[in-house]
């Protein structure tokens, strides 16, 4: 089943950057898995608290001695049918019949191993399920060849296994809620879907076409670290099991997990819940609330480093993240339009010597992990507002000058603290014009040098916004750039 040009642009991709990676790793690193608040979308494998499920197919070897040796493992889930079963009765010429021979035996093996394991799994207080390998084919007659094959007891998961949205390789949609609810038809309970992230993403965006597939309790399969801003809510709240771990991202050298007795290949999955729990859910075999849920995940937050070398003791917080889209932010405009780049002499309203607008925005103050890894233990991160400063004189040398002014987040020299992150006027001085050549006059669009192009002048770019820090708050990496060369990279 296993299926990031200019000092502005430079520094907000820095800033970008550092947050990122903090956000991604620094509950993990910090704390591994013993804090009990840490998101079920971020690595929940490394918490002590949160079970774990191996599932198999008859090729996977296991020392089931050792395998329970792993107290967090608490259930084992069997490859039982794929597909349509084979041809009852075998016809047609010599190979034809070999073959059919062949498939009947494999049939016949793979079933005894499946009911041996079961046996040998429920002897080990280990919950059992099984799934069917969705192919194209009568649905009605797959999910007759599922349960005749594994036969589920009343506390057996049972799961429907569709590796791809590709109706030519695998079961189609269709036919997938045909078969979940012949299933239901005959068992009286809804089977689990495992299926890739685009799957789910497509089932879940389109719940109204299928309303069993989006209510099924989800097996959810991706191999990266944190899945939050992927996966697909609709109606799913969380996921029943996630497939965190397979041959296409363990190895000899690395694996997210390793279980006792088990190959490399193994497939392990985690559940969003404890032991106890699990054993209290299983077999998931009910629908899903018919509840729609926001597209958000749940992460760690930075710490400042100022504040995280000062404690003995550090908490972390967890903060909802949406995925949609960004809400608008309204600037009061503090100082009308000053036209400095216009043919006639512009109007230079009085100004105040600085004005500071409040953007409604707050932004993380960030810090290094390799410093709040010292600690080991929670961190808090501290918010600062983002502001936008205009100044007047700069304003004001600009529009005597007659030079075209942009509004950037750069360096600006000062001789006392605070720092100011904020917009300045950069002065340009306009050059004598060159005249077009034959072969530029013709080009559509050509401005000649010196001189600003009228989309420049009716839409002028964006005034970033940028914040106030005093320099102790500033990170290492932001005052290098601020001090230092341009290339100077955190």
């Amino acid at each position: 089943m296993v299926g990031q040009q200019g000092n502005a642009g430079s520094l907000l991709k820095s800033v970008d950057h550092f947050v990122s990676v903090v956000l991604a790793t620094c509950c993990t690193v910090l704390l591994g898995g013993a804090i009990g608040q840490a998101s079920d979308f971020s690595e929940p494998w490394k918490r002590n608290d949160r079970a774990l499920v191996i599932d198999a197919y008859e090729y996977n070897p296991i020392d089931w001695q050792k395998l329970v040796g792993d107290k967090r493992i608490a259930g084992f889930i069997n490859k039982a049918s794929d597909g349509l079963p084979p041809p009852y009765k075998c016809s047609g010429g010599e190979t034809q019949v070999r073959l059919c021979k062949a498939l009947w035996k494999r049939h016949a093996v793979a079933r005894e191993l499946f009911h041996t394991r079961r046996t040998v799994a429920k002897t080990l207080n280990l919950k059992w399920g099984a799934y069917h390998l969705g192919r194209p084919g009568n649905p009605i007659d797959q999910a007759n060849n599922f349960i005749d094959f594994a036969e589920p007891a009343p506390d057996d998961l049972i799961a429907l296994d569709i590796e791809d949205n590709d109706p030519q390789k695998w079961m189609s949609l269709e036919d997938a809620e045909t078969f979940a609810r012949h299933v239901y038809t005959r068992l009286k309970r809804w089977p689990v879907l495992y299926t890739n992230g685009s799957t789910a993403l497509y089932i879940a965006e389109n719940r109204d076409r299928y309303k069993v597939l989006s209510r099924l309790p989800l097996w959810y399969a991706r191999y990266k670290p944190a899945i939050g801003l992927h996966f697909p809510k609709g109606y799913w709240k969380t996921y029943a099991l996630w497939q965190f771990s397979a041959s296409a991202n363990c190895d000899a050298k690395s694996c997210p997990y390793r279980p006792p007795g088990t190959p490399l290949d193994i497939d392990v999955n985690v559940a969003s819940m404890s032991v106890d729990e699990l054993r209290a859910e299983w077999p998931f075999d009910e629908l899903v609330e018919e509840k729609e849920y926001p597209d958000t995940e749940t992460v760690p937050v930075p710490v400042a480093r100022r504040d995280a070398l000062k404690a003995d003791e550090i908490d972390v917080e967890f903060v909802k993240v949406s995925n949609g889209e960004e809400p608008e932010i309204e600037v009061a405009q503090a100082v009308p339009p000053v036209e400095a780049v216009v043919e006639k002499p512009p109007v230079v309203p009085s100004l105040p010597e600085t004005i500071t607008v409040e953007t409604g925005e707050k932004i993380p103050l960030p810090i290094w992990r390799k410093d709040a890894r010292k600690k080991r233990a929670d961190v808090t991160l501290k918010f600062v507002a983002v502001e936008q400063v205009i100044v007047k004189g700069a304003v004001e040398t600009a529009v005597a000058n007659k030079s075209p002014f942009q509004a950037l987040l750069g360096k600006q020299a000062v001789a006392t603290a605070p720092i100011v992150l904020a917009g300045y006027a950069q002065m340009q001085t306009l050059r004598t014009p060159r005249l077009p050549t034959k072969q530029t006059a013709a080009k559509p669009g050509y401005v000649p040098s010196g001189e600003v192009s009228t989309a420049a002048r009716d839409e002028p770019g964006p005034v970033l916004s940028a914040t106030q820090f005093s320099r102790r708050e500033l990170p290492i990496f932001l005052l290098k750039k601020l001090d230092g060369p341009d290339e100077v990279q955190p």
